[in-house]
C-alpha cells in the first residue's frame, strides 16, 4: 500500500488552537479509574480540571503563576483551597505553536474502527500522534520513550469558562491553616 499522507491536524486542530482561547476535554484512565480532564486554554494562562474518584483538582496558570487547587464544598462560602507552585509550567499546549515535524500518516486500526492516524515529532523526540475518524479528531497518542499513552477526545471547541480563571471565593491553605489558630 502506497504511502498517504494526509493533513487533517492542520484542518481541524491548528486553526482551533491559533485562536489562543481553547477548551480540550479528553477522557483519562489513571490506574484503572477513569475520568474526564478539562483543559481550558486563554493566550498564555491555562487551567485544567481533573475530576477522578469522586476528587476534583484544578491546575491553574495565572499571569506567569501557577496554582494547585483542590476543589471543595466542605468549606462553608469556600470553593476551593489553593497553594502557589513554584515550578512554571508551559502553557504553550499540544505543541501548538512548536516546530513539529511531520512524519507520516496511516490508517490504524483499534478496537474494530478504522482512524487515519497522523504523527508529529517534537524536537525533544516525543511523538504526537492525532487520530481521526470521520473528519473529527477522535484521540490523542503520546510516544515517549518506547511508551505510548492514548487519550481520547471527548470535546474541542474554541473558547473557555473564564469563570474558571479566577481565585475569587478560593481560599490559600496558608490562610486556612491560620483560621484555626
Amino acid at each position: 500500500e502506497d504511502a498517504f499522507v494526509t493533513n487533517y491536524k492542520a484542518e481541524i486542530v491548528d486553526p482551533i488552537m491559533k485562536t489562543g482561547k481553547f477548551t480540550l476535554v479528553t477522557e483519562a484512565n489513571v490506574e484503572g479509574t477513569s475520568g474526564n480532564v478539562v483543559f481550558m486554554i486563554r493566550d498564555k494562562d491555562m487551567c485544567v480540571d481533573v475530576t477522578a474518584e469522586g476528587v476534583s483538582a484544578r491546575l491553574l496558570v495565572l499571569e506567569g503563576k501557577t496554582y494547585s487547587i483542590i476543589l471543595t464544598n466542605a468549606i462553608p462560602l469556600v470553593k476551593g483551597v489553593y497553594v502557589e507552585m513554584e515550578e512554571e509550567i508551559n502553557t504553550n499546549v499540544g505543541g501548538a505553536g512548536a516546530s513539529l515535524e511531520y512524519l507520516k500518516s496511516e490508517k490504524v486500526g483499534i478496537d474494530g474502527v478504522e482512524y487515519i492516524c497522523e504523527s508529529y515529532q517534537h524536537p525533544d523526540g516525543t511523538i504526537t500522534q492525532y487520530y481521526f475518524k470521520d473528519g473529527k479528531w477522535a484521540m490523542m497518542g503520546t510516544v515517549s520513550d518506547g511508551a505510548t499513552e492514548i487519550q481520547k477526545i471527548v470535546e474541542f471547541k474554541k473558547g473557555v469558562d473564564d469563570s474558571k480563571f479566577t481565585l475569587d471565593g478560593y481560599i490559600s491553605l496558608n490562610e486556612l491553616e491560620n483560621m484555626g489558630k
